[in-house]
């Protein structure tokens, strides 16, 4: 008889399946109310989730309507899936079966622990689709798929890839895309690049959360993928409540380097995996609008590494790493 197949589960943050504003609505409540995020008694945490996704919603859906009608997250996220699975399969070490679980949305991490345990698998492999490991993000994803395993006993997790923030082949995929943004300006010699992390509390730095530290990480590896050197700053996006966050942020940072003189500015999001509302819509309407309005003359961002041939060799390597 052969031997079952491991099971992988890619964990992402999820997103909004349409641009509905009750949609949207519900997805923001799931994210607001996950304790790592908002960490108050949990009674004030229902109450402050519904009240902060009844006054964001509206103008998310505007956000959605203008990239497509929904989040591409899980199109995203199912095609890195069958990707993975493809080169798990071409190696051939062993079989293995691809599973989404979206952590405030679904397909949900029960509903991918089903899909496993139908195909027979009965270890797993956790993959959080998260580059620098934070708390908030792959420890949040990561606890919800233990919870989940702790009731289907036929599963175990073999492990986890908590972090490849400075992994040879997901570096060399992101400087694969800022290369080819690169060669579309008249003079690279002239291009300012500003790298853009997903922001995060300041609070989770100073209980001692490696986030930062692995987005810098991620910054020396990329540059030493790059051919040639090149001018570059660093900002965080997406702040998404009023307490102190890590900074500078993006839009400040835009207007710094636009008061400095840059005329030619290309923005890397450099935490983010997929493209997604905060690349397409943040950065791609927002952030441009913004670097135009200061003088900068020609903006341009890269693409998300969504189906990179690199980026997903990478992810078999991280996979086949776990024994």
């Amino acid at each position: 008889m052969p031997d079952a197949p491991v099971g992988v589960v890619l964990c992402n943050i999820g997103g909004p399946a349409s641009a509905d504003v009750a949609t949207i609505r519900r997805y923001l409540r799931r994210f607001f109310a996950d304790p790592v995020i908002l960490p108050v008694h949990p009674v004030a945490r229902w109450f402050l989730s519904r009240r902060i996704a009844a006054k964001r919603a509206p103008e998310s859906a505007k956000m959605y309507a203008a990239i497509g009608g929904k989040s591409p997250i899980l199109e995203w996220t199912e095609r890195q899936a069958r990707g993975l699975e493809e080169r798990l399969a071409a190696r051939g070490a062993c079989r293995f079966v691809c599973a989404v679980a979206m952590r405030y949305s679904p397909p949900s991490v029960g509903e991918a622990l089903a899909k496993l345990e139908a195909a027979g698998c009965r270890e797993v492999v956790a993959l959080p689709l998260y580059p620098q490991e934070s708390r908030a993000t792959t420890g949040s994803s990561l606890a919800e798929l233990d919870r989940a395993l702790a009731g289907r006993p036929s599963l175990r997790k073999r492990g986890a890839i908590r972090d490849f923030a400075d992994h040879a082949g997901y570096v060399g995929a992101v400087a694969e895309r800022i290369e080819e943004a690169l060669a579309a300006f008249p003079d690279r010699g002239r291009v300012r690049v500003l790298f853009s992390a997903h922001g995060l509390p300041k609070r989770f730095v100073d209980d001692g959360d490696p986030y930062a530290k692995r987005v810098a990480a991620t910054i020396d590896g990329v540059r030493g993928h790059l051919n040639g050197p090149i001018s570059w700053s660093l900002a965080y996006q997406s702040r998404a409540t009023r307490e102190p966050w890590l900074g500078p942020e993006t839009a400040e940072k835009i207007e710094e380097l636009a008061l400095r003189g840059v005329k030619e500015l290309l923005v890397v999001p450099v935490s983010f995996v997929s493209d997604h509302v905060e690349t397409l819509y943040e950065i791609g309407v927002l952030f441009e609008k913004h670097a135009r309005e200061k003088g900068i003359e020609r903006f341009a961002y890269t693409r998300g590494l969504n189906d990179s041939p690199r980026f997903l060799d990478a992810l078999a390597d991280l996979v086949l790493s776990v024994k």
